[in-house]
């Protein structure tokens, strides 16, 4: 009698299959036997040749697929997106010697659609003192008017504090604003959105979220609060002229009144300058630190020379939220400075 390892040559043969792709589909009669049931033996598998055809079919086969899976992924071009970042805040109350000379910021004007990439942009030049704002040409309308707002919201808001009232920080881009505040109380957060309605006269002052704060060791109320300015309703006077300056003579002027006022000057980033409508622009990021009031002076005289730049962002942040003295803030400003 003869002895047969029938579990050795299953096991033989089936390793023969390891690398094969199950997936595809497989004729049931031709590989695993007849309707019938299954052959007796293992005589009947394909032979070397037949996998070698399959294997070969196979390869091609996974290569269309690639191919098609590989047409059909979209371009790292098509999945970039732009990202706007958000600065977190920190206040204090504010006395009248730090306010901001509001008698200057008492006119109204009318913007008209300002682009500055629109084509037909007048070429810079001086405008005589009381010029109105209307007569202005595009690039300066737009110069003046971001300056003007921009230091008349900071001012606004942060003197809108009273009692224990903190501002943490006033963000203030494309006539929107963003400003976070510690409040004693809740009595004293409908004070504050009072006091900001009256000083902003906003259309669409809205209170974001108002929530306890634990973590400062004088508690209260944090609040956020969101808006918007309209030349047509802020008290700002655009009546003015844009003064012209080379990029050096704007960052010896900011040097000069930055010293003056007593703020120190920790960074001015300066971008290459380029063309644009036959001006030379460069994009400038300047830093300063030192107390509300010293900011507060340098926004007001920055407020009253009203240079040839366009300030794309101001950031006003209150280092010390527990402070009941404005002596740590730090001011940045995002600017387009335009010269010849």
């Amino acid at each position: 009698m003869v002895d047969i390892n029938l579990l050795g040559g299953e096991e033989s043969n089936e390793k023969n299959y390891e690398n094969e792709n199950f997936s595809q589909t497989i004729n049931l009669d031709d590989d695993l036997g007849t309707s019938t049931g299954f052959h007796s033996d293992f005589s009947d598998l394909p032979q070397k040749s037949n996998n070698s055809k399959l294997l070969i079919l196979l390869a091609v086969l996974a290569v269309v697929v690639i191919a098609v899976i590989w047409a059909l992924l979209p371009n790292d071009e098509s999945m970039e997106a732009d990202l706007t970042p958000m600065t977190s805040l920190g206040g204090s109350e504010i006395s009248d010697a730090q306010n901001l000379d509001n008698s200057s910021l008492t006119a109204t004007g009318d913007e008209g659609g300002i682009n500055s990439s629109e084509t037909g942009i007048q070429p810079l030049k001086s405008v005589d003192s009381g010029v109105s704002f209307s007569s202005l040409p595009p690039l300066q309308q737009q110069m003046l008017s971001s300056v003007r707002l921009g230091c008349f919201a900071i001012s606004a808001i942060t003197e809108s504090v009273t009692g224990s009232t903190v501002f943490t920080l006033v963000r203030y881009s494309g006539r929107s604003f963003l400003a976070q505040f510690i409040t004693g109380s809740s009595s004293e957060t409908s004070d504050l959105m009072a006091n900001l309605q009256r000083q902003l006269n906003s259309s669409d002052l809205k209170k974001e979220s108002e929530e306890a704060v634990t973590s400062l060791s004088r508690g209260g109320q944090r609040v956020i609060v969101s808006g918007a300015l309209s030349l047509d309703s802020a008290p700002v006077d655009l009546n003015s002229s844009v003064q012209e300056m080379g990029v050096n003579d704007f960052e010896n002027w900011i040097s000069s009144h930055a010293s003056s006022n007593g703020l120190q000057q920790n960074n001015l980033s300066k971008g290459r300058p380029t063309s644009e409508d036959g001006y030379n622009v460069t994009r400038i990021q300047l830093n300063l630190k030192g107390s509300y009031s010293a900011a507060s002076s340098f926004l007001d005289e920055l407020n009253r020379t009203a240079p040839s730049v366009i300030i794309d962002k101001f950031l006003l942040i209150n280092e010390d939220a527990s402070a009941q003295t404005s002596n740590n803030v730090n001011l940045v400003l995002v600017l387009k400075h335009y010269s010849y």
